[in-house]
Order: C-alpha cells, then sequence, then structure tokens
C-alpha cells in the first residue's frame, strides 16, 4: 500500500487494526459507503477471538476516528487503549445496524467522540 491519502477498497479490507500500545485488535472486513458521496463513513473490523473478550462480534468504527500509521508492518490505528477498545459498540454478524440511522449509530459516534458526517 503507498503513502498516498487514497486508498482502493481492496487495499483497506483486511489489513489490520490495532490500538494504542502496538495490539493489533483485528482486520478491516468491510468499508460502508455513502452512495450520495461515495464517501466512506465506517470501517466494519472484525476483531482477534481474543481482542475484546466476546466472540462473533464486529465494530463498526468511523472512518475519521481510524488513523493510518507508515510503520512496518503498515496498520490503521484506533488511538485508543485496548481496555478502552474492549468498551466499543459492537453489533453481530447477522444483525447489522441501519448506519443512515443517525439515532441508532448516535452510541458508536459518540464512543469515539466523531460527530455524525
Amino acid at each position: 500500500m503507498s503513502s498516498s491519502c487514497t486508498y482502493a477498497a481492496r487495499d483497506v479490507i483486511g489489513q489490520p487494526v490495532g490500538c494504542l500500545g502496538g495490539i493489533e485488535i483485528g482486520t478491516i472486513a468491510e468499508l460502508v459507503v455513502t452512495r450520495d458521496s461515495g464517501r466512506i463513513r465506517y470501517v466494519i473490523v472484525e476483531p482477534k477471538e481474543d481482542a475484546l473478550g466476546v466472540q462473533d462480534v464486529l465494530l463498526a468504527i468511523p472512518w475519521r476516528a481510524v488513523g493510518y500509521m507508515y510503520m512496518a508492518p503498515a496498520w490503521f490505528l484506533l488511538p485508543m487503549p485496548i481496555e478502552e477498545v474492549k468498551r466499543a459498540p459492537v453489533f453481530h454478524a447477522d444483525s447489522w445496524p441501519d448506519f443512515s440511522d443517525t439515532r441508532e449509530m448516535a452510541e458508536v459516534h459518540a464512543f469515539y467522540g466523531e460527530p455524525p458526517s
């Protein structure tokens, strides 16, 4: 992946996501894109089995809350410690939220300190 600020979806999906302390929490499984603007609104992270203490869940993280580390290995970064990540809102793979519903996504945005876009 280049150091450009423009990424192909195939270069983002499957990339590791870590948190402060260099702990890998999972990988990017999906991107949620708005139809009107084509912008990425959320990255969907599939946590490693032991990362959050719960299994079979996904994280919806506002795109603006995720940084990128250009070091080797390159990965996306949540600027928070693992203890905080473990308190993040989660959802089950068979019950995805309505990403267009600002009320439904309010908890996610509040947790990550990002206003809805």
